[in-house]
């Protein structure tokens, strides 16, 4: 005798929580963006974090959720790009920002709080 169950039920999206290892894909992705953007001259330039997380939490207010990539121009010079990413940090540890992928090795959302 064979019996058969079905079950009713509903399907709720859940997404995938974003790991370290997905910070550090997303992070050597901008480095490689950013190597394409070096220029041959040295000059110091001065980048605030603190700066960049206004900048940042000003993006997101007006545009919302934003992906990753999208935080920065890809014109972005490598100290620019550091910066910016230490500011994701610090935001996301202060829980001004969540930072959210639908999917494994998929695009990076980032929203303000």
């Amino acid at each position: 005798m064979k019996v058969q169950v079905l079950l009713n039920q509903t399907a709720t999206q859940q997404l995938a929580r974003v790991s370290i290892d997905d910070l550090q894909h997303a992070w050597l992705a901008l480095l490689q963006r950013a190597k394409l953007n070096t220029q041959h001259h040295v000059q110091f330039e001065a980048i605030s974090v603190r700066f960049c997380m206004s900048e940042i939490l000003r993006k997101l207010k007006q545009l919302g959720t934003v992906s990753f990539y999208d935080l920065l121009s890809p014109s972005a010079a490598i100290g620019e790009v550091i910066a910016h990413f230490l500011a994701i940090l610090e935001l996301a540890k202060e829980l001004l920002i969540e930072i959210e992928q639908t999917e494994v090795f998929g695009v990076i959302y980032v929203r303000s709080v």
